[in-house]
This record gives structure tokens, sequence and C-alpha cells, in this order.
């Protein structure tokens, strides 16, 4: 083979290899949810996270079908949270939890929980 041949070969791999890096970055940034308060998550119209404190109880929803709960965000907004599912056995021990959804109206509707658990690493005062 010629060394132009060569060179072309080369250049095509490389284009190759730009063109996936580029489509895996572009499809990992979409697939990113982002932190926001709940302040923020009404001004958008995308899935969003909310991380907060579970402040008071968390209650069956009277159809059965799920859970509701009130959290309070970073910067201490209070909003219901609406969880089509099962409350998770740590809810009322967590250190926080992030809920993964929409705001409809005035409540947070969740598609996923997360529960911050307390890291069994901390030191225990005393």
């Amino acid at each position: 083979m010629t060394k132009g041949r060569m060179k072309r070969r080369h250049m095509i791999y490389l284009g190759i290899v730009v063109v996936f890096i580029v489509i895996s970055v572009v499809a990992f940034a979409g697939s990113v949810t982002p932190y926001v308060t709940f302040d923020e998550a009404k001004a958008r119209n995308t899935s969003v996270q909310v991380r907060g404190d579970l402040v008071g109880e968390v209650k069956n929803l009277e159809d059965g079908q799920g859970i509701a709960f009130d959290l309070k965000d970073d910067n201490g907004t209070v909003v219901q949270v609406v969880y089509k599912g099962i409350k998770q056995d740590n809810m009322d021990h967590a250190d926080g939890l992030v809920v993964q959804g929409k705001i409809d109206g005035d409540v947070f509707c969740a598609s996923k929980i997360l529960v911050k658990c307390p890291s069994k690493y901390e030191s225990k005062g005393g």
C-alpha cells in the first residue's frame, strides 16, 4: 500500500472514533437528570431530581396505590411528594431523600426515590 492510502485509512478510523465519542457524550449528557430545588423544578417542564429531608410521616395514598409525604429542599421549601410505589423500609431513618420526577401543580410526582442512608463509617457521637 502507498503512504497516501495508509494515511487516508488512518484518518477514516480516527473520524469513526471521534464520531463515536461525540455520540456517547451527547447521549450521556441527555440522560443526566440535574439536582434542582422545588422552585427550579416548577420552572422546568422536564424530569429533575430534588434533594431534601423528610418532613412528618410517610402516608399511604387513599387508593392504596402509592405513598405521599412532605419533602423540604435545600432552600427550605416544603412540597408534597406523591410516589406510585411502595414505601422503602429505611425511609423513616434516612439522612435525606432524592426524588426524581416532575412538578404537577403543587405536587411533585416522583418516578423514583433514592434513600440517603447514614454512613456506617461515620463516627458515633460520644
